[in-house]
């Protein structure tokens, strides 16, 4: 179900809505779990996953990103108000970050993907499909993309995502890693931000209230 196995993007999204709106959207997802599994052949799919796919193309391959963004809302008209912003957000973005880099970037062959449980939560995060770049041996860029109109993402949960993206990737420096708004074409790594060694406090305490939250509309639906 939709809380207990999240994406990260979402999980932080939930967690910057106040109860009222959060009660709303895991409503939402609630009954969007309920459609998928009642019309398994009608599963919709992630609004903005072709987009980050041609996103990562533009990085890696530097195929035309507004182009491939023409073709995309010419198959699916519901894309034609996000997709363009999401396109020139990147854009500059992409633009800005690349150029700053002093080192070229090198595609990173493998996949990078993994999952982190919060256990006494009962909650699963996963932190995949990201846009990965190796500098040299031991340094890489991990850049995660965070979707949502409203509402951007803050200081405060950029810092407990980026924590969180360091336990579910152990294996690489937190350093390395970056989350982007990619709506507003703004990033946030921990050279921007320090942790203050209370991130998984306070996503402990967030995602407690959602959990209820959450149970309590599966307790209505049942």
């Amino acid at each position: 179900m939709t809380l207990e196995v999240i994406h990260l993007r979402k999980a932080l999204k939930f967690c910057m809505l106040d109860d009222t709106r959060a009660f709303s959207a895991l409503k939402r997802e609630a009954y969007e779990d309920r459609r998928r599994l009642e019309v398994p052949e009608d599963r919709g799919g992630d609004f903005f996953a072709p987009f980050w796919s041609d996103a990562k193309a533009h990085a890696v391959f530097g195929t035309d990103l507004l182009t491939e963004t023409a073709g995309r809302i010419n198959v699916h008209r519901g894309r034609a108000r996000l997709y363009p912003i999401l396109a020139a957000r990147f854009i500059e973005w992409w633009r800005q970050f690349s150029g700053a880099m002093n080192e070229p970037l090198v595609p990173l062959n493998e996949s990078v993907h993994a999952r982190y449980d919060f256990g006494e939560l009962g909650i699963t995060i996963k932190v995949d499909n990201l846009l990965c770049f190796q500098i040299d041996r031991d340094r890489h860029r991990l850049i995660y993309p965070y979707f949502s109109e409203e509402p951007s993402i803050s200081e405060r949960w950029a810092r407990v995502g980026l924590w969180i993206m360091h336990q579910a990737l152990s294996d690489f420096r937190i350093q390395d890693m970056v989350i982007l708004d990619v709506q507003r074409g703004r990033s946030f790594t921990v050279r921007d931000i320090d942790l203050r060694g209370d991130e998984e406090a306070i996503f402990t305490d967030r995602m407690t209230i959602l959990r209820s939250l959450w149970d309590s509309i599966m307790d209505e639906a049942a």
